[in-house]
Order: C-alpha cells, then structure tokens, then sequence
C-alpha cells in the first residue's frame, strides 16, 4: 500500500525547507494516488519520471515557497 509513502511524504515536508525537493521511487501503478496525497500536502513542481519500461517509477516534487 501507500502506508510508507504516506509517511514519507508528511515527514519530508515537515523536514524540508521552503523550495526543497523530495524525490522517490516506487511501485508502478501508484502514481495517481501518490499525486494525490503530494497535492493534499501543498507539494509543487510535481514532475514524474518513466522506467525504460515506460511506467511511471518516479516523482520529484518540490515544497512550496511562503
């Protein structure tokens, strides 16, 4: 499940400055639901980035500016 990512995503933001990036990989098929849970938590300049298998594996996403 998302359980990590969930995590993962709330603790990078409350450790992250104004502008860092959070960047991760995972499995294939979540990033919908990984989009999701970045909007909810005010993340920006989400960019996703293909395998050489053409499925989506990984996110950089950026905390947004004051």
């Amino acid at each position: 499940g998302l359980d990590v990512i969930r995590r993962l995503c709330d603790e990078a933001h409350a450790l992250l400055k104004p502008g860092g990036h959070l960047v991760m990989e995972f499995g294939a098929g979540q990033h919908e639901a990984i989009g999701t849970l970045l909007l909810e938590r005010s993340y920006t300049n989400v960019t996703w980035v293909r395998d050489l298998a053409g499925y989506v594996r990984v996110v950089s996403a950026c905390k947004a500016l004051p």
